[in-house]
Order: structure tokens, then C-alpha cells, then sequence
């Protein structure tokens, strides 16, 4: 069994699960608890809503200290909407990682859901050992980036990594999790190509079976955020036939 250790201040790696079905929340919490995790579940979108709402202004007097480390969150709830609360937390440019899970299973449905800001959508039923594994790949990608202060820059790009932050020309621009990690990893490999196999290696590791569609979205999703003409890339260019690059190739 691995045990979680938080690098920002917690002895462990706590987990925020909100889902309405009691049945579901006791299995999970469970199933987390046995991987080292703490985890505090709650049934309502209104009551998950006020405790991050406390969180955030924790995080605000003391950015070292907010609470949870990863969000798993149901896309229905009573009281609140879990997108509400999801849009809510990117508003806020957290970095935490959400893990959305729903029984809508419909592309626009996941599509929405990524565009809230999810970092994972999971459709129920699901299998337990899914759920288990993406919660691991998404608490060690967040949990290794935020031990990487570097300023990250490259034309009019700035990333600051330990503030989950993104500026185009000095303008804030808001990214999820995974879209943010894709480009942290090619502001630090500038001007190298980056093949599909090692971008999905490096941002969802090996727990997770990534098709490259799934990746080819992302990029697409990004460059709409931080290209001027997404379809005239300036910034992440297709090397075809060999991956993505970011800038001219050297």
C-alpha cells in the first residue's frame, strides 16, 4: 500500500468527496482510506460549496494551507451543481485536481465537464480499481508540480508553477489541471519535439491508457487559450508524423 505525504504543510494527503449516493461515498471513502488518504465526504453540492468556499479563503491568507489535495465530485447534486462548484474552484485559479464523476455518459456531457474544469470525468457505474488509479495519477501530478517554484517562460507565455498560474502578454489566462501540465512540460522542453507516447507518459502517467485523441483534444482546447489564431499555431506546433513542438524546431 502507498502512502500519500503531502508536501504542503500535511502530514496526509486529504481527499474531498461529495456525492449524494451514501453507497457510493462509504465504498470510495473506504477503497481511498486503504491508499493512506484522509478523506472527508460530504452529500450536498450547497454544503461542499461553503466548505471550499472557507478553503479558498484559508488559501488566500496562507497559500501553503489549503485543505484538500484532490476533489472528487459527482456532476449532480442536490443543492448546488457539481459544474457550479467545479467553475467555482477554477475561478478562483486553484490548482486542485477534480476528478468528476456522473452517470451522464454523453461525449457533450464529458466535453462540458472538462470544460468546467474538471481533470477527469468517470462515468457510474464504474469500477473501483479506475476510480482508485486515476485518484493516484491525478494527487501525483498535482502534488509534483507544486514542488517546482521555477518561473516557466517562452514569448509572451508565463508559468508560474507554484502559484497555478498562466499569463499571455501579462492577461491571466485560466487552464484545468491536465492543460496546465501540457504546458508547463513544453515550456521545458522549448523547441523540442515531444512525441505523443512521452506527453501522455509525462501529464497522466502510467496508470492511465490515454488515447491520442484524447491528447489531440487537449491541444486543441489549449491553443484556443493561448494562441491568437488557434488555427495557425504560434506557439504549439504539429510535428507531423513525430509529435508537437513548441516553437520552431531546432
Amino acid at each position: 500500500m502507498e502512502k500519500w505525504h503531502s508536501r504542503n504543510g500535511y502530514q496526509t494527503t486529504r481527499v474531498l468527496l461529495v456525492d449524494s449516493e451514501k453507497s457510493i461515498c462509504d465504498t470510495v471513502r473506504l477503497a481511498l482510506i486503504e491508499e493512506g488518504l484522509e478523506v472527508i465526504c460530504l452529500s450536498d453540492g450547497r454544503t461542499a460549496w461553503e466548505e471550499l468556499y472557507l478553503a479558498e479563503r484559508q488559501r488566500h491568507s496562507d497559500r501553503q494551507n489549503f485543505p484538500f489535495h484532490l476533489i472528487v465530485l459527482d456532476a449532480v447534486l442536490p443543492g448546488m451543481n457539481g459544474l457550479e462548484i467545479c467553475r467555482f474552484v477554477r475561478a478562483r485559479r486553484n490548482p486542485v485536481p477534480i476528478l468528476m464523476i456522473s452517470h451522464k455518459n454523453s461525449e457533450e456531457d464529458k466535453v462540458l465537464g472538462l470544460e468546467m474544469g474538471a481533470d477527469d470525468y468517470l462515468t457510474k457505474p464504474f469500477h473501483l480499481r479506475e476510480l482508485v488509479a486515476r485518484c493516484r495519477c491525478l494527487l501525483r501530478s498535482h502534488l509534483n508540480y507544486l514542488c517546482q517554484p521555477t518561473v516557466l517562460s517562452f514569448g509572451d507565455i508565463r508559468l508560474y508553477p507554484d502559484e497555478y498560474r498562466v499569463e499571455i502578454q501579462g492577461q491571466p489566462v485560466n487552464l484545468p489541471l491536465q492543460e496546465f501540465r501540457i504546458l508547463q512540460l513544453f515550456l521545458k522542453h522549448p523547441q523540442q519535439i515531444l512525441t505523443q507516447a512521452e506527453l501522455i507518459k509525462q501529464v497522466w502517467g502510467n496508470d492511465r491508457e490515454i488515447h491520442p485523441k484524447t491528447l489531440r483534444a487537449y491541444i486543441e482546447r489549449l491553443r484556443k487559450k493561448i494562441e491568437s489564431n488557434p488555427k495557425a499555431p504560434q506557439y504549439i506546433k504539429t510535428a507531423r508524423g513525430k509529435g508537437y513542438c513548441l516553437g520552431s524546431i531546432q
